[in-house]
């Protein structure tokens, strides 16, 4: 993801894994995943550094199964949160847009590219977007 808004200049993003912003492991390490996001959202997201300065959030995932999208569906629902209900919609987590990027994408999917410039532009002008895979 780093790459990717480098090459296209896109705006300051925060970038992290779902294993840095939670203990859910059974070494208390982070769990990573899928279920890292629900783990995250459980404990880690609003610990993070400028919280309040995030302007949206960005799920990036595998899309290695035909269930993939639906499994972080049901990964925010579990966390008390209203996911995107299609690939091309916005959810809301702790009341901020939330978006899902399954990579990589299929032929009826737009590029990466494009997902992140449309949802930096429309959400509001704030300085920071929180991108999770």
């Amino acid at each position: 993801m780093e790459a990717i808004i480098h090459e296209h200049g896109l705006p300051e993003f925060q970038v992290s894994h779902a294993a840095e912003c939670n203990t859910a492991g059974p070494d208390g390490r982070g769990v990573g995943g899928r279920s890292g996001f629900r783990h995250c959202l459980d404990s880690g997201i609003p610990l993070l550094k400028r919280f309040d300065d995030l302007r949206a959030f960005l799920l990036v995932s595998d899309n290695d199964k035909p269930t993939s999208f639906r499994q972080v569906q049901d990964e925010l629902r579990e966390a008390g949160h209203t996911p995107p209900s299609a690939p091309a919609d916005i959810g809301i987590v702790f009341g901020k847009p939330t978006a899902i990027l399954l990579l990589p994408t299929h032929e009826n999917a737009i590029s990466r590219s494009s997902v992140c410039l449309r949802f930096i532009e429309s959400g509001p002008k704030q300085k920071r977007v929180s991108m999770r895979f």
